[in-house]
């Protein structure tokens, strides 16, 4: 190992909220996701970690209510982690959730898109915007963010 050697766990769509069947069919285990999470975060524990990455989609999007209280859970259930949490929010978590109420739960202000540097790596979260059945893209503001 070097002076540059990074280590990363990944999380991504954890999607906290009410079983989810389709056709009769089990299609997400949205109502085991808590203690999945947390089964998932003690394994990162266990690791030399540097970072937990979060790559979104947290929640089931139900309602606003709903979804802000289980984004809060799966955000409480990450922070247990010993690695510091970076969070990218995925398109389910901005049906019915601000970006300002997303940034709230984080505990930081700003953008959804942000850099930071975590042990000499500089890394940098982008967020998507999808126009649901017509594309998903990166906008304008955040290309030129990352050109500057």
């Amino acid at each position: 190992m070097t002076d540059l050697d990074l280590t990363i766990g990944f999380v991504t769509d954890l999607h906290f909220g009410p079983e989810a069947r389709f056709e009769g069919k089990l299609r997400k285990l949205t109502h085991e996701a808590p203690r999945l999470v947390a089964s998932a975060v003690e394994a990162i524990n266990r690791e030399d970690v540097d970072a937990l990455v979060n790559l979104g989609d947290d929640i089931e999007d139900e309602s606003h209510d709903a979804d802000l209280a289980r984004y809060r859970e799966c955000q409480s259930i990450l922070r247990r982690a010993r690695a510091p949490l970076i969070n990218v929010a995925g398109n389910h978590d901005t049906i019915h959730l601000k970006a300002r109420e997303l940034l709230d739960v984080w505990g930081r202000d700003g953008k959804l898109y942000t850099s930071l540097d975590v042990k000499g790596w500089h890394l940098v979260v982008l967020h998507t915007i999808e126009r649901q059945g017509v594309d998903i893209h990166v906008d304008a503001e955040q290309v030129r963010w990352l050109r500057d």
